[in-house]
């Protein structure tokens, strides 16, 4: 794959995640489209889940050092 294969394909990549950063930004201003009332416990073991695989990501592209695991 020459350079320029390659730079379009990250150039791509960049792209869609930025769409994505676009649609997550929307979902969790909205409450992550649950109303208040409606908050319970499976739905903050959900927000939990995804807080923690994009912190894993965050921590896989450089962006934020690993969380200290408390023993």
């Amino acid at each position: 794959m020459s350079n320029t294969s390659a730079l379009q394909k990250y150039v791509g990549c960049i792209e869609e995640m930025d769409e994505m950063l676009t649609e997550l930004d929307a979902f969790l201003s909205d409450m992550g489209q649950v109303a208040p009332d409606d908050v319970d416990w499976p739905t903050v073991g959900t927000m939990n889940e995804a807080r923690t695989q994009l912190r894993q990501l965050c921590e896989f592209l450089g962006i934020r050092e690993a969380a200290e695991v408390a023993a």
